[in-house]
């Protein structure tokens, strides 16, 4: 038998297979559709989630205070450090309380991952930063109240340079209007959502000089940590942020690819039942065949290659679709979730996904093509039932589940891995086999009374049991998939709106001086605003009486109404001097006591001695 005559007569009975050859190439394309469109996806979470950690701290450890912010002598003896050399560099950051971005001119307001203050001439000390239009971050956030955004803001939110948006942080954070005046394309860590500007910014934003919460070090020799310890700094060093990022990676990436598996999986069952019909249509052809000479091993050869083309077609239009598909994915993944995520597609995982598809048909076609040429010419000719050899069809299936296990070990890297999900698919499809068996049952046996067409369906459906059960199988499959699908793209809509406030209702917030409170009231009432509430917000810092700061405490809010909160513990302040101070503050670390007293700093350096009255839980809105 010549390669050529092979090649047409694969092509030839393909083709007059029509709307089969169609669905078996259908299958093929699904399930590497699915397969490369998730590895490519995990590759680009893979290179976003998987750099060098010391990229995530900006430098060889990130150090603080334990929520409080820096003050004058942390900073001088870090620098102090780096000027006697024991530190090779020094950089540091403020990480401000806004988290919720306006654009000018809209009414919607969008939460933000980080608004961060950044000393522009050593920020940052490890990893790369890259500005479109080679600006330099320096002359982006120079002047006071200018910003850097990061890409995803700019494509996603249309912010462009030279518009304006306003940062708040809710009640008790006065909001803040920066200039957009640099769009950052590449930064450490790849984490997005973020607005950069410089720590003179942070101070006036902030009404303060202390605004510095932490500070990254690269190390000059030895690692300084049990020294920096034992003066109080709490770090974060590389193993632990690695340790972390591992652990996602891999059950990202195995998910992903276990996913991609089992689509695979899912489209192999298809080629099998498919080439089964298929054959077993072309009984008369396969008897002449055997008849005129040609053996068990020439039949293997002329079908295998029919499975063979089936796959590299399915493969070839699965692996298109999955490159285009892998820029939505892309984008939608990079919209609900702080990530900056680079458009790259692996020549390595599409090649590896042809290869994984065409193997995939040669061995799901290999059940069907080889119970079709095992059996004898005299029984196809005279149309026989072919009794069913339980011994050689297990064999078969044994041979088929180890071949693509194998074929999934290599997927996965592990074969581990790959027998794992290769039987958690086939006793989940096992499984669903049973239960869409007992619905048949009780289609095809129950007596019920219907209409004569009916009657003939469900005759015609019991004389193929096996057929209708993997009919069944095969469209809950295709069903779950798009429900499945659908599903995820809606929870990714519903998370993507969540990070969106719309300006209407309770979520309006205006901010004005205090001088200002009766025109603002006329204003709004004449707007038609209802109810309001009047929140009067000064920033201050707050400290022990020994003078330690208090950990995450910019402002003080004074409600002339009403305390809009639940006491849980002491009383509401009646007076002046008395405060009420939330349960995080009365938790651990600070453990600040009813009837203790604390000062607080306003902007103007104005000091006032406070007792604590009572402990609020904040209203959850």
């Amino acid at each position: 038998m010549s390669p050529v005559f092979g090649l047409r007569y694969a092509v030839r009975n393909l083709a007059r297979g029509g709307q089969r050859t169609l669905l078996a190439v259908g299958c093929i394309a699904f399930g590497v559709m699915a397969l490369v469109s998730l590895q490519l996806l995990a590759g680009m979470m893979r290179d976003a989630i998987g750099v060098d950690a010391r990229e995530s701290l900006e430098g060889d450890a990130r150090l603080s205070r334990g929520g409080r912010p820096l003050d004058a002598e942390d900073v001088a003896s870090l620098e102090q450090l780096a000027a006697d050399g024991r530190l090779r560099g020094v950089t540091f950051t403020s990480a401000g309380p806004a988290r919720l971005l306006k654009q000018e001119g809209t009414g919607r307001v969008y939460f933000l991952s980080r608004a961060v203050g950044v000393d522009a001439a050593t920020w940052p000390l490890f990893g790369e930063l890259a500005l479109r239009d080679g600006v330099r971050l320096q002359d982006a956030i120079g002047e006071p109240f200018s910003a850097a955004v990061t890409r995803d803001l700019a494509d996603n939110r249309a912010v462009r340079i030279g518009d304006e948006i306003t940062l708040a942080g809710g009640p008790g954070v006065a909001p803040a209007r920066l200039r957009v005046a640099g769009i950052v394309d590449r930064i450490p860590g790849r984490q997005g959502d973020t607005v950069l500007y410089s720590l003179e910014t942070a101070r006036r934003i902030a009404g303060r000089e202390e605004v510095v919460t932490e500070a990254s070090v690269l190390w000059s020799g030895e690692p300084l940590t049990a020294e920096l310890e034992r003066a109080g700094w709490s770090l974060r060093q590389p193993s632990s942020v690695e340790k972390n990022r591992e652990r996602v990676l891999g059950l990202t990436s195995f998910m992903l690819k276990g996913a991609g598996i089992l689509g695979l999986l899912i489209g192999g069952i298809g080629v099998s039942n498919t080439m089964q019909v298929m054959l077993a249509r072309r009984s008369l052809e396969i008897a002449s065949l055997k008849a005129i000479g040609y053996d068990r091993r020439h039949l293997l050869a002329l079908f295998g290659l029919e499975s063979l083309l089936l796959g590299v077609a399915g493969s070839i239009v699965g692996a298109a679709l999955a490159v285009a598909l892998a820029w939505p994915f892309m984008v939608l993944l990079g919209r609900t979730g702080p990530i900056l995520l680079e458009w790259t597609v692996d020549p390595r995982v599409v090649a590896g996904g042809l290869a994984v598809g065409v193997a995939t048909a040669l061995i799901f076609g290999l059940h069907a093509i080889i119970r079709a040429s095992a059996v004898r010419p005299a029984t196809l000719l005279r149309r026989e039932t072919t009794p069913v050899a339980w011994r050689e069809a297990l064999g078969f299936t044994a041979l088929l589940g180890a071949l693509f296990t194998l074929l999934a070990s290599v997927v996965l890297g592990s074969l581990v891995e790959g027998a794992g999900v290769v039987a958690g698919g086939a006793a989940g499809l096992g499984l669903l086999g049973l239960v869409l068996w007992a619905v048949y049952t009780a289609i095809v046996r129950v007596p019920v009374p219907m209409p004569a067409i009916a009657a003939m369906a469900r005759a015609n459906l019991r004389r193929t049991p096996v057929r209708a059960v993997l009919a069944l199988v095969a469209l809950f499959c295709g069903i779950f998939t798009i429900g499945f699908a659908g599903s995820t793209i809606l929870s990714a809509k519903q998370r993507l709106d969540a990070r969106t406030i719309r300006g209407d209702g309770i979520n309006i917030a205006v901010y004005g001086r205090r001088a200002d409170a009766g025109k603002i009231a006329r204003e709004l009432d004449e707007a038609g605003v209802g109810a309001l509430e009047r929140i009067e917000t000064a920033p201050a810092v707050a400290r022990r009486s020994g003078g330690k700061l208090l950990a995450g405490v910019g402002s003080v809010e004074a409600r002339p109404d009403a305390l809009r909160a639940t006491i849980v513990a002491g009383a509401a302040p009646s007076g002046d001097g008395e405060v009420a101070v939330s349960e995080r503050l009365a938790r651990e670390p600070e453990r600040l006591a009813l009837g203790g007293e604390i000062e607080l700093e306003g902007a103007d350096g104005r000091i006032s001695r406070v007792r604590i009255a009572g402990v609020f839980a904040p209203e959850k809105r």
